[in-house]
């Protein structure tokens, strides 16, 4: 209400209301002292007051636009905004600000931001005569800067001038900030280097003292306020041996801790009631020593690459107090027992744990040391227990363990002696012992293993021009045999000797060896018509199986030569079910016989495999290979059994394997030898007899069921090694 009638009021109003009556109504209209408000002077009042208050902003201006009439967003319509700009007065106010200085700068500021704009000048005005010194670099550089002008307070100049400044200033700031960058920077580091090696330098002796916890603190936290610093933060580096003096507080701090452990227990009049808590500390201070020494000898840090590292050590009154602690532990029957049985373990005496154990039990005592103890004597048990085992399966494999075991443990008695004469042996001797073992046991397995073992020594030791087939007892004369044709009374008898035992094309006369009858009645035996019969027969089934000996090899013509070889391949079946060992040596006889100076044997071509080619293609020599291999295949060469004692008279099985060790390419070896170990071996010969065709071409493929690896483990199987702890 007040505010609303503040208006001037009428003079008559005035002049009525001074003729009143009324004091009070005088004295508020009186008007004799009040000048007369007009509109002009109260607006320009108004104006003076808003003024003042503009001045005291720091304004800006700011002119709104509507960039469309119907308040639509995203809605831009140009002639209208020019329209609003042209109308308000916007476009005249900046042709003004144009024609005036738009850019103004008190003369202190302008020399502050333009004096880099001239580098290498070296300024003649004072620092604080202000205007001089802006008149000065307007007057050095280079370009024209007449248009500047330079009032009593400020420098004005328009934007021409402006950009140009502009220019320079950015030119001369590109060189100058890096060099008063560089010069902060470099100040910087050399700070930051001279405080880490001082603290680094103080780290190090707090580390060689290596007994001072207050004193590696102390160089902790002086290395640590460096490295905290806000102007090097940007660094992220600290002392290189922060990490370690650290590591040293923390075990210097456990010392400490152990200290207090061992004072509070150094006063106690009844040790034994306290021998638990004087063990483990004991305990606990020389695993703390131990790990600090290895700390020391495992230093390879970067920074103690050169240099050495001090573990933590006792101080002279720690070393007096585990020196005191270890007292009272002697004084203790516990710790005399613990003393003998750390003793015991060190020296591996089996008798010394033993005796130590039982006087354990006797006191109720359990330790770390008699934990130790006890599983020490078990592993010194078992290793007994795995050397007997060792002896009874005769396993190299498993005693050179025991060995090994027993080396580790230190131990040495009766059955370990026994075990090392055994590893000490030579291999033969330890293979001739494997195969007595097996024997024993009867793990025919291993038997069998071993045996053909024993033989590759036998044969890689005998001397081969012993072991050949005139030299076995069963085989004729040349004598003998060319006596049995008639012919050779008169005349070829020197030429039929010495093909007995050599290829020919010729039928035999009789056969190569002598059958069971006919070798006794050489001893001297009734001649019986029944030994007459089978001595007969014995010849004629020996010519016939050479008859078709002769049609395979192709030296005689045959219709059939598959019907050959199945002819000789089921007589020597046979014989194999017959148990006829007679006929089977003379079968073998005959295919040697045939392979001896067999005229058609080319060494140049003797590498190349004979099964490629068919029977009737096939050479005679290569032919023989092959029915050797089918024979081979299906019945073996003797009844016999192996004989590994080389001092032993030659058997019929040595003259054949060597035989073809001596004469079938090193390619083709194995399979041979492979094929007689199958049929040797087998307990139950082949029900029928297979397709010779068949058998040819797919002897490539014949794997040996008891072939051996020479530096294969010769151990029992596992599940045959029950039969050795019986």
């Amino acid at each position: 209400f007040m505010t609303k009638n503040l208006d001037t009021v009428f003079p008559d109003m005035y002049l009525a209301m001074s003729k009143s009556e009324n004091e009070l109504l005088k004295t508020i209209f009186d008007n004799s002292n009040q000048r007369i408000k007009t509109l002009s002077y109260q607006f320009r009042g108004q104006l003076s007051t808003l003024m003042d208050t503009l001045y005291t902003t720091e304004s800006r201006f700011i002119r709104c636009i509507k960039p469309n009439d119907s308040l639509s967003p995203n809605k831009f319509i140009s002639s209208s905004c020019v329209e609003q700009l042209r109308y308000s007065g916007v476009f005249e106010a900046v042709e003004i600000r144009r024609t005036g200085y738009p850019f103004r700068y008190t003369h202190k500021r302008f020399c502050y931001r333009y004096s880099c704009i001239n580098p290498n000048h070296k300024y003649m005005a004072k620092t604080d005569d202000y205007v001089n010194y802006a008149k000065e670099i307007l007057r050095v550089a280079k370009p024209d800067f007449t248009g500047v002008q330079i009032g009593k307070t400020m420098c004005l100049y328009r934007a021409n001038e402006y950009k140009l400044l502009k220019l320079l200033r950015n030119l001369a700031l590109e060189t100058l900030i890096p060099r008063g960058q560089s010069v902060i920077r470099g100040g910087i580091v050399r700070e930051f280097r001279r405080g880490i090696l001082e603290a680094e330098a103080k780290l190090e002796g707090a580390i060689q003292q290596a007994d001072d916890v207050n004193a590696v603190d102390e160089a902790i936290q002086h290395a640590k306020s460096w490295a905290d610093r806000k102007q090097l933060a940007l660094f992220k580096y600290q002392a290189r041996n922060l990490s370690l003096a650290e590591r040293m507080k923390k075990d210097l701090e456990k010392l400490i801790d152990i200290e207090n452990q061992m004072e509070a227990l150094s006063g106690t009049t009844d040790p034994d009631s306290a021998y638990e808590k004087l063990k483990a500390v004991d305990e606990l201070s020389e695993e703390t020593l131990a790990q600090n020494q290895a700390e020391e000898e495992n230093a390879a840090a970067d920074y103690y690459g050169r240099k050495s590292y001090k573990a933590p050590k006792l101080t002279s009154k720690q070393e007096d107090l585990r020196q005191k602690i270890k007292e009272l532990i002697l004084q203790c029957v516990l710790g005399l027992l613990d003393k003998e049985v750390a003793g015991a373990i060190a020296a591996f005496d089996r008798e010394r744990i033993v005796a130590a154990l039982e006087r354990a039990d006797e006191l109720k005592h359990d330790t770390e040391d008699i934990q130790k103890a006890r599983d020490l004597l078990r592993q010194i048990e078992e290793l007994d227990e795995e050397a007997d085992k060792a002896l009874k399966c005769v396993s190299k494999t498993m005693m050179k363990a025991v060995k090994e075991t027993a080396d580790k443990l230190r131990q040495d008695n009766e059955i370990l002696q026994k075990v090392d004469d055994m590893i000490n042996l030579d291999d033969r001797d330890f293979v001739q012992a494997e195969y007595e073992r097996a024997a024993e046991v009867n793990d025919r397995e291993r038997k069998i293993h071993r045996e053909i073992r024993l033989m590759q020594y036998k044969y890689d030791s005998v001397d081969h021009n012993k072991f050949r087939i005139e030299t076995l007892g069963n085989v004729r004369s040349r004598e003998e045999y060319a006596a049995a044709n008639f012919m050779s009374k008169f005349f070829g008898k020197e030429a039929l000797m010495q093909s007995m035992l050599q290829h020919t094309k010729k039928m035999i006369p009789t056969s190569l060896t002598y059958c069971e009858a006919e070798r006794s009645q050489q001893r001297g035996a009734d001649v019986t018509p029944e030994m007459k019969a089978k001595i007969k027969e014995f010849k004629a089934e020996a010519k016939k199986n050479f008859k078709s000996v002769l049609i395979y090899l192709g030296d005689k013509k045959g219709k059939d030569t598959n019907e050959a070889a199945r002819d000789i391949l089921s007589r020597g079946l046979r014989a194999y079910r017959n148990k006829d060992d007679d006929t089977l040596q003379e079968m073998y006889c005959q295919i040697i016989k045939q392979l001896t100076n067999n005229p058609t044997m080319n060494p140049a071509n003797s590498a190349e495999d004979p099964r490629k080619a068919s029977p009737e293609s096939g050479s005679s020599y290569q032919n023989a290979l092959v029915l050797l291999a089918m024979m081979l295949s299906t019945f073996p060469s003797s009844m016999q059994p192996y004989e590994p004692d080389e001092k032993k008279p030659a058997t019929f099985d040595d003259v054949i394997v060597l035989w073809v060790i001596d004469n079938v390419f090193n390619k083709d070896r194995p399979k041979y030898i492979s094929a007689l170990h199958n049929t040797k071996y087998t307990e139950e010969p082949q029900r029928s007899t297979p397709d010779p065709s068949v058998l040819r071409n797919h002897f490539a493929e014949t794997k040996g069921k008891f072939e051996i690896d020479a530096d294969a483990d010769s151990g029992p199987s596992e599940g045959n090694v029950s039969l050795y702890l019986q």
